[in-house]
């Protein structure tokens, strides 16, 4: 029988032979693969069967007729080292097998040319929803031209550009952000083409990416919190005596006075007013109207530090997170509870859903559910070496996340048992953590990190533009993250975009 002379182009590097053993082999060694005339100047896949009936004991490789390289028995797979070839060289490649019995058998033989072209690097430039611009390497010197080709999801290639030689870019104005897109780029002379790794890309809205600054006085430490309606920002400033509200759209800002200082912060659901207090030493828990901005009440909390504040659903109570806990009715400033926490700074505070439990966190090193109503203790949440400066229930209240400012800690908790479920060291003090819209958690710590992660405590994003983060604030309505750092506000949104795959 004839040899068979398929045309394959090696790459300055490495051949890959893999081996399949078929139940009926004729010849007793073949190689199938790559298919006569091909072009290519990478690691090729050469696939070769032999007959499982032979009792093989080596294997030889033979380039040029001389022996290249031999295996004990059969080798699953064989490397061909080509980097001593020079590019158009041509090189006649082929396989021997010896049995136990003294048999010899030989492959068919594969002719191996040396590439003249270079296959090109992609890389992309998202323009729009619209459009994208692809850009690639030009390592060749002899390509006549270049072609794009794309594929929308399943279907077959199709032509959207062929371009003349030495053009690197292209643009691809007809895209559909609801579609999957693979590119490869062909460069061709008039002997020779070689095609580039495939490249696919997709539209996705499920990263928050930056989208605006907004200018605040500056500060050293304090908190923000965004308006229902997604319109209005509030930040404090822990060492002034002032605070700032901002207005999203246009960027103004109102700067109020609050004697005293100003830090925590909570606002109401309805969007109609907030509550600041100061840190330590300030009596008054003010109430601001949203529209007005003007002073609608001070609530007077006697001599008790606090730094954490929260309202309720209906807007009807105010939680003061001092020591001890303060419950306050809002219409009239009245109390309705205090819960004695022992001698411990609350640093975080918020209610379930149904509102009959408070949630708390602050510096004796523990996470605490309260009975809303009596005031009594339903657990506590020990593990947590450091003080615990935020808190958060899960979507459907089943597990409890706590950050530490100290052990730089994020811990996943049990609500029924209060078991410790996962804790992983963030490494830096965690400032600030909040629920978002579709389950998950955005994290804040001082560094200036953001990072979206899952209750698995998956790690999903993570991104930032500032160093030292005071606080961040998540809005539902519109979907947005703020965060708040010496003299800036920042926003991040889920805008919609292109990405590689």
């Amino acid at each position: 029988m004839k040899a068979q002379h398929l045309l394959v182009i090696l790459a300055l590097g490495s051949l890959v032979f893999n081996c399949k053993k078929d139940d009926v082999i004729e010849p007793p060694i073949q190689i199938s693969s790559p298919q006569d005339s091909s072009f290519v100047n990478d690691t090729v896949p050469i696939i070769f069967s032999v007959n499982p009936n032979l009792n093989i004991i080596r294997t030889e490789c033979y380039v040029d007729f001389y022996l290249f390289e031999s295996f004990d028995n059969v080798p699953s797979k064989i490397n061909f080292i080509s980097n001593n070839f020079e590019k158009g060289s041509i090189h006649n490649y082929n396989l021997k097998i010896f049995t136990k019995d003294g048999n010899t058998y030989s492959s068919n033989i594969i002719t191996l040319i040396i590439s003249k072209l270079s296959k090109p690097i992609v890389t992309f430039n998202f323009i729009s929803k619209s459009a994208i611009e692809l850009t690639w390497s030009d390592n060749s010197n002899n390509e006549d031209g270049f072609r794009v080709n794309r594929k929308e999801g399943s279907k077959d290639f199709v032509l959207i550009g062929d371009l003349a030689n030495n053009i690197t870019s292209f643009t691809d104005n007809n895209i559909d952000t609801t579609k999957i897109y693979t590119y490869e780029i062909e460069v061709y002379s008039a002997f020779d083409k070689l095609t580039s790794d495939p490249n696919i890309v997709s539209y996705t809205n499920t990263k928050y990416v930056f989208y605006k600054d907004l200018i605040v006085p500056e500060s050293t430490n304090g908190k923000i919190a965004i308006s229902p309606d997604g319109n209005q920002i509030v930040v404090t400033n822990y060492r002034g005596n002032q605070f700032t509200v901002v207005n999203v759209n246009d960027g103004s800002n109102t700067d109020l006075t609050q004697v005293g200082g100003s830090f925590g912060l909570a606002m109401s659901h309805s969007g109609s007013f907030f509550a600041i207090t100061g840190g330590s030493s300030y009596t008054n828990l003010s109430v601001w109207d949203l529209n007005t901005l003007s002073l609608k009440r001070n609530i007077n909390k006697g001599n008790n530090s606090s730094f954490a504040l929260c309202i309720n659903k209906t807007d009807e109570k105010i939680v003061d997170g001092g020591e001890p806990i303060n419950i306050f009715y809002t219409t009239d400033g009245s109390l309705f509870k205090n819960i004695n926490q022992g001698n411990s700074f609350t640093r975080d505070v918020c209610y379930s859903n149904d509102e009959s439990l408070l949630l708390t966190c602050g510096n004796d090193d523990f996470v605490k559910l309260w009975n809303a109503s009596t005031g009594a203790l339903v657990k506590s949440f020990s593990g947590h070496t450091g003080h615990v400066g935020s808190v958060s229930f899960n979507l459907d209240e089943t597990q409890i996340l706590s950050g530490s400012y100290e052990d730089n800690t994020i811990k996943f908790w049990e609500v029924n048992t209060g078991k410790l479920l996962k804790s992983i060291n963030i490494g830096y003090p965690v400032v600030s953590i909040h629920k978002i819209g579709d389950g998950s958690f955005v994290i804040a710590t001082s560094d200036g990190a953001i990072r979206v992660i899952n209750q698995d405590g998956q790690i999903l994003q993570s991104f930032g533009e500032s160093s030292n983060l005071f606080s961040i604030d998540y809005n539902v309505t519109k979907d947005y993250i703020a965060s708040y750092a010496s003299s800036k506000v920042q926003l991040y949104k889920k805008i919609g975009h292109w990405e590689r795959l």
